[in-house]
C-alpha cells in the first residue's frame, strides 16, 4: 500500500498542451517506484510553496499504466494559484511535493476481456480519460474504445497529438469523436455541446453505439454528467456500468464529509458518490458556501442564470433526455 505522505519529486518536463494547459512529467526514483505505481484514472496531490503559502491541489494522471512514466495534466484557470503557477512558473529541474496515487475512477482490466468502452468528457476532463483509454488499448487487445470529447474549438483540445497517434495506431479499436461547440466542422453532427440531444444525433449517425457498450466513463462538469448519466439510465444502462468523475472549476479547496472527492484539474472537485444526484447535491452545497462570500449583485446574477437554465430545461421535449434515441 502506498505511503500516505508527500515525497519530493523532480520535474522532468513541462510541455504545453494548449495556450492554457500543460502536461507535467515527474522523475520517480527507483526506491519510490512501487509507491507511485498507479491504476488508470487515478490522481496525484501536488504541493508547492507559492507566494509564501503552501498550496496543495490534486491533478489526474494522464499517462497509461504501461507508459513507464508519471504525468499529470494541469489546465490554468483565472485565480487558480496552483494552476497558474504550473503553467507560468514550473519548469524542468524544479522539485515539488507529491502524494502517492489515489482514486477510484477505474474498472479492472484483463487481457481476456472483449469489451466495448465509451469515454465521454469535456475540456480538462480528458486527463484521467486519456490514462484510461491508453491503458485499455494496451492491456485489453480485444477491447474497443470510443472517446466522445467536447471542447470549444480545436485550439482548446488537450493532448490532440497523442489522441491522433492513438487513432492511427489502433485504427480498428479506437474511435475518437471530436465535438466542438464554437467551431464548425465538416460534419454538422460534430458541432455543438455534449448532451443527450447530441448523443441521440450521434447514435442515429451510427458514430456511437450505446446498446453495444459495456462500460461508460464520464468526466466533466456536473451539468453534463447529470444529464448524460440520466439519459444513459433512461436508455437501459445499468448504474453500475456508469463511472464518473466530476469537474467544477468554480469550486476550489472544499470538501464535504460523506463524499469521496478531491479538488483537481482546473480547481475541480472530483468525486465518487452513490449517484450523480448525490454528487449534484454536494456541488450545490459547495456552491452555496461560495455564494455566502459573494456580493448580492453577483448572487442575483447567478440565481437568474440558473432560473433561465431551468426554464429552458423544462421546455425540452422528452426525447432530449434520451442519450440513445431510437433510430
Amino acid at each position: 500500500m502506498s505511503e500516505a505522505r508527500f515525497h519530493r519529486l523532480r520535474v522532468v518536463e513541462v510541455r504545453p498542451e494548449t495556450d492554457s494547459a500543460v502536461c507535467v512529467t515527474f522523475d520517480v526514483p527507483e526506491p519510490l517506484r512501487d509507491t507511485f505505481r498507479f491504476i488508470q484514472g487515478q490522481y496525484l496531490t501536488l504541493s508547492a510553496r507559492i507566494n509564501g503559502e503552501n498550496v496543495s491541489r490534486s491533478y489526474s494522471i494522464c499517462s497509461g499504466v504501461d507508459d513507464g512514466c508519471l504525468k499529470v495534466g494541469i489546465k490554468k484557470i483565472d485565480g487558480g494559484l496552483f494552476s497558474t503557477y504550473a503553467n507560468e512558473c514550473l519548469s524542468a529541474g524544479d522539485e515539488i511535493r507529491v502524494m502517492p496515487p489515489k482514486g477510484n475512477f477505474h474498472t479492472a482490466l484483463s487481457a481476456d476481456n472483449r469489451k466495448n468502452y465509451m469515454c465521454i468528457c469535456i475540456g480538462s476532463g480528458i486527463t484521467p480519460i486519456l490514462s484510461i483509454v491508453k491503458s485499455i488499448l494496451e492491456r485489453e487487445p480485444r477491447s474497443v474504445v470510443t472517446l466522445l470529447y467536447g471542447n470549444r474549438n480545436s485550439a482548446t483540445v488537450m493532448f490532440k497529438s497523442e489522441l491522433s497517434f492513438l487513432k492511427n495506431r489502433y485504427m480498428t479499436r479506437f474511435n475518437w469523436v471530436n465535438i466542438l461547440s464554437r467551431e464548425e466542422q465538416d460534419a454538422e453532427v460534430l458541432y455543438g455541446r455534449i448532451d443527450n440531444r447530441k448523443g441521440g444525433e450521434l447514435q442515429r449517425k451510427r458514430l456511437i453505439d450505446i446498446a453495444g457498450t459495456d462500460e461508460f466513463f464520464l468526466c466533466g462538469p456536473q451539468s453534463m454528467i447529470s444529464e448524460v448519466s440520466r439519459g444513459l439510465r433512461g436508455s437501459g444502462v445499468d448504474e453500475t456500468h456508469i463511472h464518473y468523475e466530476l469537474f467544477s472549476s468554480s469550486i476550489e479547496g472544499h470538501y464535504i464529509p460523506g463524499l469521496t472527492a478531491h479538488v483537481s484539474a482546473s480547481g475541480a472537485i472530483r468525486g465518487f458518490a452513490d449517484s450523480p444526484t448525490a454528487m449534484a447535491s454536494a456541488v450545490n452545497l459547495l456552491n452555496s458556501r461560495q455564494h455566502s462570500r459573494l456580493g448580492a449583485a453577483a448572487m442575483s446574477a447567478r440565481s437568474s442564470k440558473r432560473s433561465a437554465k431551468q426554464r429552458s430545461n423544462s421546455s425540452r421535449s422528452p426525447d432530449s433526455y434520451a442519450f440513445a434515441m431510437p433510430t
